[in-house]
Parts: C-alpha cells; structure tokens; sequence
C-alpha cells in the first residue's frame, strides 16, 4: 500500500511540473514512479519453490488437501487523459509514458504445469477465491487494473487441481461456497494398468454421461 501511495503522490504533482516546464523533474518523477513500479511487481511475484515445498509438506498429510487463495483485484494508479497527452506531446517523454503508464507488462509467470503436477500427486485442491474491488475515483488519476496476469495464473491453477475460480465482492459468501464443494465428493479407486515407476507424471481423466454436471477431481499423480 505505501508504494501504490507513493505512486499516487507522484501522478499528482505531475500536471504541475509539467505547465511549468520543468523537464529535469518531469523526467525524475517518471524515473521514481517506474522504480517503485519495478519494487510492486518485485513484491507481487510469485515464490514457486515456495509452493514445490508447500506440496512436499502437504503429501505427508493422509487424505486430500484443499489450499483457498483469496486474492484481491488490483489496480495503480496512473496519471488521467489530460496528464498523459500533455506528457505525450513531448518527444523527451513519449518513450517513457509507453513503457511506464500504456504497457501490461506483469510478473515473470510461474510454470503452472510443474506446480500443477505437484499438488495433484500431493491430493491438494486448490481454490482461488478473487475478490473484486474497486478504490474509486480520485483527481488527475486514474486506476489501472493490476491484477490479470495473477488472476490468469492462479485461476488456471485452480482448474488443473481441480479446485472452483470465484469472482465476487462478497468473499465470505465465495469461502462459504468452496467450503461446501469440498465438503462433497465421493472416494473412487483404481489400479493403473502401467505400474512403471519412472517418475513421469500419470494423467487421470474422468468423464460423465450426463453432460449437466461437472466433476472436480484430482488430475493426477507422479509415478515414483
């Protein structure tokens, strides 16, 4: 939050350094939002060995597991129409507003699959629960949605595992949902007819005659 605050104080200072033409701090205030953009991001990635060792733990634990993420929609705040225009105008910072305020850029992604394969042969679901808020309206800013390349990450991770992608404003009602989806299930065994245990990953696809229901179920183990 102190960064995003940070961001804030920068953009509103913006449209005054920039009627009085002071470049050198024009260019300095972009410089200091960019850095403290790169700090965000620093802070928003994701700790994939960190979700390798969660795994490993939750494997020892008889039974399935179920992991509920709740996440939060993000936004930055970036400078309004006018601001960037004005910025725009000038060829000493049109490079700059492209890459700092107009580009998507995201963290560096996690490798889904290898996470993927983990939780499943660990017998962990895993639900991601995003909450949608907004921060509302401020003077000479803007808020830009922050938040897609986590949503698209965590959202994909919770359909490989089996597990429900909730979107609502509401997160108690969301919890309160994917509780009662784990709570309901059947046990099904079998007994693979490639009992080789090489260490590759076993892909288990269920399927249903009756195409008005969706199952939820482990997609996998790791043959070791």
């Amino acid at each position: 939050m102190a960064i995003v605050n940070a961001m804030r104080n920068i953009i509103n200072i913006l449209p005054g350094k920039i009627s009085n033409e002071n470049k050198e701090d024009v260019k300095q205030s972009l410089m200091e939002y960019k850095q403290l953009l790169g700090e965000l991001n620093t802070l928003r990635k994701i700790n994939e060995p960190y979700l390798l060792e969660l795994s490993n733990a939750l494997k020892e634990v008889k039974g399935q597991s179920h992991i509920f993420l709740f996440y939060q929609q993000e936004f930055r705040p970036i400078p309004d129409h006018q601001t960037i225009n004005d910025l725009s105008r000038n060829q000493d910072y049109q490079s700059d507003v492209l890459d700092i305020f107009e580009s998507d850029k995201g963290v560096e992604p996690i490798n889904v699959s290898r996470i993927k394969e983990a939780f499943a042969d660990a017998a962990v679901t895993f639900h991601h629960i995003y909450i949608k808020q907004y921060p509302g309206r401020l003077p000479n800013l803007v808020w830009k949605e922050h938040s897609m390349d986590m949503f698209d990450t965590f959202s994909e991770l919770a359909s490989e595992t089996g597990g429900i992608v909730e979107t609502t404003s509401k997160p108690d009602v969301a919890f309160r949902h994917a509780a009662e989806t784990a709570e309901n299930y059947y046990l099904l065994t079998y007994i693979s007819p490639d009992q080789a245990r090489d260490g590759g990953f076993r892909n288990i696809e269920i399927k249903l005659k009756d195409k008005a229901y969706k199952v939820i179920y482990r997609k996998g183990y790791l043959a070791e």
